[in-house]
C-alpha cells in the first residue's frame, strides 16, 4: 500500500444519481458502461433455491399480517425514489430524494414535513445549504439515541475548486424534531452512491467514485464520537480499485447487542456469481495513518446468475412493455450486524435469477479475521419477480426481508417473508405477505427503482419489523409512492430490551451547532 493524494475530478459522472424529469440520458448510459461488470461464473442451478411459500414444516402462511401501516413520502419529480427509513423508540423518519418526513411511531401521525433534506442545513452555508441533491440514507444510532441523515451535494461541484461534499447531521437529542449538529466532507471525486453504516467507532460511508467515469470504490470512516458532541469531525478514507471494490457497503450494528471494542468493522461486496469479497476497516482516531483497511479474503457462496443478465429493465410489469432495473449488480443495502447472546452475525441480500428474479439472502458468521456462510437461501416460490431486497433479524434469530414484486399479472407492490430460528436453515419459513399491492405500472422513467428500501428493527421491543419500498398506485411516470409498516413475528413478541439511551421529548425541529471536516487522507490498496 501507499499513502496517495485524491485524484481531482473535472466534471461529474453517476449511473446511479437520481433521474430528473426531462435529463438527456445519452451521458448517463455511457457513464454505466464504465461500471466494472460482475464476473460471471457459470453455474448449473441455484442449489439453495426455495420454490415453495412457506417450509415443508408449515402447512400454511403463518407470517402475520401487518400490524401498522401508512403512506409515506411520494414523488418530488425524481426518480427512483431511494427511500430509506429508520425507527426509535417513538418515532419512525424516512428519506426519499430529496425530502424528508417524521413520524409518530404508535400512531404514524405526521410530525414533520414532508420538506426538503437541505433544510437541516439551512444557515450551514455551502452546497450542502444551497443545494438538494439526494441519494439519502438515515440511521437511529441506538448506541448513542441520536438520529443520523445524509445526503450528497453535487450540483455545481468539479471537485477541485469546489469539491463534491457528503452532507451529514447527527441529532442534538433523540428527537428528529429538535436541533441537529451539521457536517460536510469533501472529495475529489463524484461521491456516487453513498451508504451509511453506524459502528461503535465510526459512521461508514462507502461510495462509487466517478472521475468523471467510474475510478473505484473508497470507503470512509466519520469520528463518530466527535460528531454525537458536536465537535469538528474528521474523517479517514481508503480507496478500494481491485475488481471486487464496487458498491461495497459495511456492516451497521442492529439490535441490542454490540460488537467488542475491539472488533473491525466489516465490509463485502461481489466478488464473482459464486464468491463475496470480504475487508475490515478499522480507523485509529488518536494516529489516523495507523488506520487499517485490510482484504480479508473470500467467502463462498451458492452460485447464482446475476439479474437480468446484467441489464437494467427485466423485470416485468402488467399492461406495459416497459421494464424495471432489477439492481443485480450490487448487494443491496443494508448489510448488517447482529449479536444475540455470544453469537454474532452478518446479514446480507441482493437479486438473483436470470429469468425470474428472487431475492437471494444470507446469514454470515465470523470465521477467524473473516466470514463463511451460515445459511443462505433464493426466495423464489413462483414466477413473480421478487427484488429490490432488504434484510433484518429480530432478537429471538428470526430473519426478515422486505422487497418489490412485480410480474405482468402483477403490479409492482411490496412485499414481506420471515424465518423463524427453528425453521429449516436457508428458508423463509413463515411466507409471504403484502404490505401493499401495487395498482399500476411505471412508464418513461429511463427504468429507474429503488435504489434502495429499507427494513429496521425496532429499538424498543427488539421484535418489530419496520418496512418501507416503493409502489406505484396508478399507471404514469415520476409518481411513485412509498409506503411504511411493520409486524411482528409471535414467537418474539414479549422480550424485554434494556433501553440504550434516554429520548428527549419531541420539540419543533431548529438547526444549530455547525461543524467543520479535515480530509486526513486517501490510501490507493
Amino acid at each position: 500500500r501507499e499513502d496517495e493524494g485524491e485524484e481531482a475530478a473535472s466534471e461529474a459522472g453517476d449511473p446511479d444519481a437520481p433521474t430528473r424529469k426531462g435529463e438527456d440520458q445519452s451521458e448517463e448510459e455511457a457513464r454505466e458502461r464504465s461500471v466494472p461488470k460482475l464476473r460471471q461464473v457459470p453455474v448449473a442451478r441455484d442449489t439453495v433455491l426455495q420454490t415453495t411459500m412457506t417450509a415443508a414444516n408449515v402447512a400454511v402462511s403463518a407470517i402475520p399480517a401487518a400490524s401498522r401501516s401508512w403512506e409515506g413520502v411520494s414523488a418530488w419529480y425524481s426518480a427512483p425514489p431511494d427511500t430509506s427509513m429508520d425507527v426509535s423508540p417513538t418515532q419512525v423518519v424516512e428519506v426519499v430524494n430529496s425530502r424528508f418526513a417524521v413520524y409518530d411511531k404508535t400512531s404514524g401521525a405526521l410530525l414533520y414535513g414532508p420538506v426538503s433534506l437541505n433544510t437541516l442545513f439551512s444557515g450551514f452555508g455551502g452546497l450542502c445549504q444551497t443545494t438538494n441533491d439526494g441519494d439519502p440514507t438515515v440511521q437511529w444510532d441506538r448506541l448513542a439515541g441520536r438520529w443520523v441523515i445524509s445526503q450528497f451535494a453535487i450540483s455545481g461541484a468539479n471537485g477541485s475548486t469546489v469539491p463534491y461534499l457528503q452532507c451529514v447531521a447527527v441529532s442534538t437529542t433523540g428527537s428528529a424534531l429538535g436541533s441537529w449538529y451539521r457536517y460536510s466532507f469533501a472529495y475529489s471525486f463524484f461521491n456516487d452512491y453513498p451508504k451509511l453504516a453506524v459502528w461503535p467507532d465510526a459512521y461508514y460511508t462507502t461510495f462509487n467514485a466517478f472521475n468523471p467515469y467510474f475510478d473505484a470504490a473508497y470507503v470512509c470512516a466519520y469520528d463518530r464520537l466527535k460528531m454525537v458532541a458536536g465537535l469538528p469531525a474528521t474523517q479517514v478514507c481508503f480507496r478500494e480499485a481491485s475488481y471486487a471494490g464496487y458498491s461495497i457497503l459495511v456492516a451497521g450494528v442492529d439490535g441490542s447487542g454490540v460488537p467488542d471494542a475491539s472488533t473491525a468493522a466489516y465490509a463485502t461486496a461481489f466478488e464473482t456469481t459464486t464468491s463475496l469479497a470480504v475487508w475490515r476497516f478499522r480507523p485509529d482516531w488518536n494516529d489516523p495513518t495507523r488506520s487499517t483497511w485490510t482484504r480479508q479474503g473470500s467467502i463462498a457462496v451458492a452460485g447464482f446468475s446475476q439479474a437480468c443478465t446484467g441489464g437494467r429493465s427485466c423485470i416485468q410489469q402488467p399492461d406495459t412493455s416497459a421494464g424495471i432495473d432489477g439492481m443485480g449488480d450490487r448487494m443491496l443495502y443494508r448489510l448488517v450486524y447482529r449479536r444475540i447472546g455470544s453469537t454474532e452475525s452478518i446479514l446480507a441480500s441482493h437479486a438473483a435469477g436470470s429469468t425470474t428474479v428472487g431475492v437471494r439472502w444470507y446469514e454470515l458468521r465470523p470465521s477467524g479475521s473473516t466470514l463463511a456462510v451460515y445459511q443462505q437461501g433464493t426466495y423464489q416460490p413462483d414466477a413473480t419477480n421478487r427484488w429490490m431486497s432488504s434484510i433484518a433479524m429480530d432478537e429471538a434469530g428470526g430473519i426478515a426481508l422486505g422487497y418489490n414484486a412485480s410480474s405482468a399479472t402483477v403490479y409492482p407492490s411490496i412485499r414481506y417473508a420471515a424465518r423463524i430460528a427453528s425453521d429449516p436453515l436457508g428458508t423463509l419459513g413463515q411466507g409471504e405477505a403484502t404490505l401493499i399491492a401495487g395498482t399500476g405500472s411505471q412508464i418513461a422513467t429511463s427504468n429507474r427503482w429503488g435504489d434502495y428500501s429499507a427494513i429496521a428493527l425496532d429499538p424498543e421491543d427488539g421484535c418489530t419489523f419496520w418496512i418501507a419500498g416503493e409502489y406505484i398506485a396508478a399507471t404514469g411516470s415520476f409518481n411513485w409512492r412509498t409506503r411504511i409498516g411493520s409486524f411482528t413475528q409471535s414467537n418474539c413478541a414479549g422480550i424485554n430490551l434494556t433501553p440504550r439511551a434516554s429520548i428527549a421529548a419531541p420539540g419543533s425541529l431548529t438547526t444549530a451547532s455547525t461543524s467543520s471536516f479535515s480530509v486526513l487522507f486517501s490510501r490507493t490498496v
